[in-house]
Parts: C-alpha cells; structure tokens; sequence
C-alpha cells in the first residue's frame, strides 16, 4: 500500500472518531443540557436535529411559531425552543384565552397564567400529557372541567381567587392530586369524590362560604395541612378526629361553637385556642398522635 494510500485511511479513521466523540459530547441528557442544547444551536441556527428529537410531533410552523410569540410576548425563533419548554409562566398579562397550539408543548409540566382574564380552563392546557403543577389563581373562573379530574400526572392545582361555585365530581380520580388550593372562590360546600384523594396533603378552602364539612374527608389519609379561614364552619364532624397526619389546622376568623379537644394540639390560631384549648393554650407546639383514636 503506497505511502499516499495509508496517510487517506489514517484521515478518514481520525476523522470517524473525532465525529463519534464530538456526537457524544453535544448529545443533551438531562433537561438542564437539553435546553442548552437549544439555546445555543438557535443561536448557531442548526436547530433542525434537536427539533425531530424533541417534539412529539412535527415541528412547529412558522405561523405557529409567531401565533404563540404574539400570544406570549416571548420572542422565539425557532420551533425547537418552544417544545422544548417545560415550565410556562405568564403572569398578569391580560390573558383571556389559550391558543390550541399550546396543546403541542409537549414537554410543558409546570403552567402559571395567575392574574390573568381566563374565564375557563382552556383545553390545550388540560391536554397536556406531563402536566403535573397547573395555576390559574386570579382568573374569573366560574366552572372546572370534568376531564381536569383525570389528569394522571397533576400534582399540584391551583384556581384560588375565582369565581368558582362547585367542583367537577371526578376532580379525584387523578389519584396523584397532592396540593390543592382553592381559597377566594364562592363555594357554598366541598362536594365531590372525596375516595379519590390518597395523596393529598395539602387543602386550602378558605374565604369560602362553606358552612359545613363533610365526614368523608376523613378519607383523606395523608392531609396534613388544611386551611379554613374566614369560613362559616361552626362545628367539625365527629370522625374528623381520624386525621391521623394532620400537623395544621387554620381557622382564623371563623365561627366556631365548638371544637373538638382531640384537635386543639394542631390548631395555629391563638384566638382560637384560647377560647376552645385552655389546656393546650401554652403549649401550641406540642402535637401528641392521634393514631388509635376511633
């Protein structure tokens, strides 16, 4: 073999091995590096392999891309910008609907339009597949969807400060729901399926007019903060006393007659605790179990 021959082979060999370790080198793993992946290639205009790696479906288009700036305020050029999002936030912008392309951001989880005009939940939001934290406080909410009950991935909902006046039945049957706020709406009662709720431990109704609550709330075994304030509760039920992870019970400004002892070591309110726990008044940081007590 000539001395030509060996030197084009040694080239395209090195050649070969440079290119596999450049692949492997630039090759996204992780969110963090996948977003940086599409940052920099935007601004190198190569974007066209990340885009096929990284949306569900085709790329978007142009008129995509410029209906979802306009609608934003965002400035993207690029369609892999946009699936690549995993976190939305546009807060106090005016926002009165979403366009259905919203539907395509695959990746999205985490969605903020707090403060906004939306007066329903728009559906390209609620067909999101990875959808785990939704905020829509501050809207002018007047109903929630039944197919928002069966979101598999939603974590964390909050629609607190609307003008919410019932809840869908099926709001439960995610099965994942851990936080759910619903302060500032006008719901007259907590009614829905309440066996649904494993996981949540976190329940925020206050400035409701809620007069009473339900004994099967009892069924939520891992409640361990729940907010009543400036509601018209006046007495707990009975098998309220199985909360058996409860560590936070507010009841500021509410019109209690009567409060359960069992429950005083978990209420936060000094006014409260003064006038129902005498015996637990000085010592509010005391939390003894409640596990046995039937």
């Amino acid at each position: 073999m000539s001395f030509k021959k060996v030197y084009i082979v040694c080239f395209l060999v090195i050649a070969l091995l440079g290119g596999i370790q450049l692949y492997q080198q630039t090759q996204p793993k992780t969110e963090g590096q996948l977003r940086e992946a599409v940052q920099k290639a935007a601004s190198e205009n190569r974007l066209t392999r990340l885009e096929a790696e990284n949306c569900e479906t085709r790329p978007l288009s142009e008129d995509e891309i410029q209906q979802l700036n306009e609608w934003s305020g965002l400035s993207y050029k690029f369609s892999g910008q946009w699936c690549a999002l995993t976190k939305l936030s546009l807060v106090n912008k005016g926002i009165s609907s979403v366009p259905v392309v919203v539907a395509r951001l695959s990746h999205l989880k985490d969605v903020n339009l707090s403060g906004n005009k939306l007066t329903e939940v728009p559906k390209a939001l609620v067909n999101l597949p990875d959808l785990s934290i939704l905020v829509l406080a501050q809207n002018q909410l007047e109903t929630l969807p039944e197919s928002l009950g069966v979101r598999p991935k939603l974590i964390v909902l909050d629609v607190s400060a609307n003008n919410l006046t019932e809840l869908p039945q099926n709001l439960s049957h995610g099965y994942h729901l851990q936080v759910l706020k619903l302060a500032g709406n006008k719901l007259s009662a907590f009614d829905t399926d309440y066996e649904g709720f494993a996981y949540l431990w976190y329940l925020d109704l206050s400035d409701n007019p809620i007069t009473e609550l339900s004994e099967k709330l009892s069924y939520f075994p891992q409640l361990s903060e729940f907010k009543l304030d400036r509601t018209q509760i006046k007495t707990f039920p009975e098998r309220f006393q199985k909360f058996k992870r409860l560590k936070t019970l507010s009841v500021q400004d509410v019109p209690l007659v009567s409060l359960d002892q069992a429950l005083c070591p978990w209420v936060k309110n000094s006014d409260v605790r003064q006038k129902f726990c005498a015996q637990h008044a000085d010592n509010a940081e005391q939390k003894p179990s409640l596990e046995g007590k039937q």
